[in-house]
């Protein structure tokens, strides 16, 4: 069972009650991953649960890209912004993962059930304008720091 406490330790739910913390907290699970475990994967086919959101407790996780070939990767650093928050575009889109997300180490991950999570969002707009802001702010971040790199 995932508690208020350890949701309140991630940024992405900064600022939300108690009792909206508790609903959260309800529909989601807490999933252990070995070294090296893919946690998710941009060429999974099925039984994936698109619309999840992952988010690192503990431990840290290896993002990377597949490009033109499949077998050629490209490590995708978001480690200087906020590595809590991966499968995000899925769960904005719909979308199959992006990347692939591999435990680095041993990585303790939550996972939020997607389509509850924007259910809850669309029924309580200030849960909605709070969740989504923080993960644009992730987001931009992310982008500002890659154009930096490339500049």
């Amino acid at each position: 069972m995932v508690t208020i406490k350890e949701l309140q330790q991630l940024d992405i739910f900064h600022g939300l009650s108690d009792d909206v913390l508790e609903d959260i907290a309800s529909f989601s699970t807490v999933r252990e991953f070995a070294d090296g475990e893919v946690i998710l994967s941009e060429h999974e086919d099925g039984g994936l649960a698109i619309r999840d959101l992952y988010l690192t407790m503990d431990g840290d996780v290896l993002i990377q890209k597949h490009f033109t070939d499949v077998s050629t990767l490209k490590q995708i650093d978001i480690q200087a912004i906020d590595r809590s928050v991966v499968g995000e575009i899925g769960w904005l889109l719909g979308s199959k993962p992006s990347a692939e997300v591999t435990s680095n180490g041993d990585t303790r991950m939550l996972i939020v059930d997607g389509v509850k999570l924007f259910s809850l969002c669309d029924g309580n707009h200030q849960v909605g304008y709070n969740v989504l802001y923080r993960l644009a702010a992730i987001l931009a971040m992310r982008l500002v720091n890659q154009t930096n790199k490339s500049a």
